[in-house]
């Protein structure tokens, strides 16, 4: 996770450090710091669809 973060602060305008970061929070079982990389993905690169189906698999397994 660090490095991602420091990836984030050299470049807080790459998509990809965000949607890594989300997956490994996801694996620590950070819900919520996960979903909130997907959205920030999402937002950098709202083209990517990886980015948008991130978030709705975190909002599916919330909710089940």
């Amino acid at each position: 996770v660090s490095d991602f973060d420091k990836s984030i602060e050299l470049n807080p305008k790459a998509s990809m450090p965000y949607f890594n970061r989300a997956a490994a929070y996801e694996k620590l079982g950070k819900a919520d710091k996960a979903m909130a990389d997907y959205k920030n993905a999402a937002e950098v690169d709202p083209s990517n669809e990886a980015y948008k189906l991130g978030v709705n698999y975190m909002i599916y397994g919330l909710m089940h």
